[in-house]
């Protein structure tokens, strides 16, 4: 029987810092599901699922399908994920840190388990 739960690492947020409204993350995601069943056909599902804890905000990622839908094979591979001009959430600081917590969920509806970026400072647009 094949594991039905897709498995997600974060590889890297690049850069390690970036400036308020200004500056964007790439996180480099590594996926594995044993039954490829990662993917939607509809633009407006889901797959990726980036959190910032910091107030908690998700952002929700669009991925096509990864094999063709009525197959059942082991797929793996790397997504990039781009995060554009993250904010503030202290309006006073200077700088903050960030950690994203990132799942992902296959057309089954089973969800991944919770990977955690390296951090990220964010430093006040100047």
């Amino acid at each position: 029987m094949l594991d039905e739960v897709p498995h997600v690492t974060v590889d890297a947020a690049l850069p390690s810092a970036v400036v308020a409204l200004q500056d964007s993350v790439v996180l480099r995601l590594t996926y594995t599901d044993l039954d490829g069943d990662l993917g939607f056909l509809e633009a407006d599902s889901a797959v990726v699922f980036v959190t910032d804890d910091r107030f908690p905000l998700t952002e929700m990622f669009h991925v096509p399908p990864v094999a063709p839908l009525a197959a059942s094979v082991a797929v793996t591979g790397v997504w990039e994920v781009v995060l554009d001009r993250l904010i503030m959430a202290d309006p006073l600081a200077t700088s903050e840190t960030v950690v994203f917590r990132i799942q992902i969920r296959d057309r089954a509806g089973h969800w991944s388990n919770e990977a955690l970026s390296p951090p990220v400072t964010v430093v006040a647009n100047p």
